[in-house]
């Protein structure tokens, strides 16, 4: 019978790697003798900290998720409230997009024209505009009007400036004149409020 050479294990193996042959007198993996009390508390102490920063985050967006809730259900019962069946609605607010899918999902009140007054200022929104109702809603934003006081019942939300401010508030105020269906300032959480032509002046062109 053929002898045979033994074969050589790799360094690595009986001593980089921690192992050792329990053959050869070792233990296998003596890095798990530590003992099971410290484990324990290692475990511990990870399950307490991870607990300590995911609890508060949880909480803030339940807290969160809450105000949201209450606020869109706010925000709907405001627009129901709504009574007119053909109306302006003006909402100077990114958020007035909400407004526009109760009626595009739930399909109420289909008969009211939502518009966020900044978004007025572009063009395009502006000639749609003008083409449905045949004025112009920026037709009084220029100096002379602009030097005229400003008429807080027109004013409609916050604005950043007060040349903002005056700026919105002249449309508003030339929709309550030129528009010929009631115009409705929506601004959450002060209650709905109808924009009146004898609040107003102003000599439309």
């Amino acid at each position: 019978m053929p002898f045979s050479r033994p074969h050589r294990l790799h360094p690595l193996v009986t001593r980089g790697s921690g192992l050792s042959i329990p053959w050869a007198g070792g233990n296998v993996l003596p890095a798990l003798r530590r003992p099971p009390a410290r484990l324990l508390a290692t475990s511990a102490g990870a399950v307490v900290a991870l607990a300590a920063f995911v609890l508060p985050c949880v909480f803030v967006a339940a807290g969160r998720k809450q105000i949201l809730v209450v606020t869109e259900a706010d925000v709907h019962a405001m627009w129901k409230a709504i009574p007119y069946q053909r109306a302006i609605v003006l909402w100077p607010d990114d958020q007035a997009d909400r407004l526009k899918q109760y009626q595009t999902f739930l399909h109420e009140k289909p008969g009211l024209d939502v518009y966020n007054t900044k978004g007025l200022m572009n063009e395009y929104p502006r000639a749609l505009f003008q083409r449905r109702y045949g004025f112009d809603p920026l037709a009084l934003l220029d100096e002379a009007h602009h030097s005229q006081p400003l008429k807080k019942e027109f004013i409609i939300g916050e604005q950043v400036s007060e040349d903002e401010a005056h700026a919105f508030a002249l449309i508003h105020e030339y929709m309550t004149l030129k528009a010929g269906i009631p115009v409705v300032a929506f601004d959450p959480p002060n209650p709905v409020r109808v924009l009146s032509p004898r609040h107003t002046s102003t000599t439309a062109p």
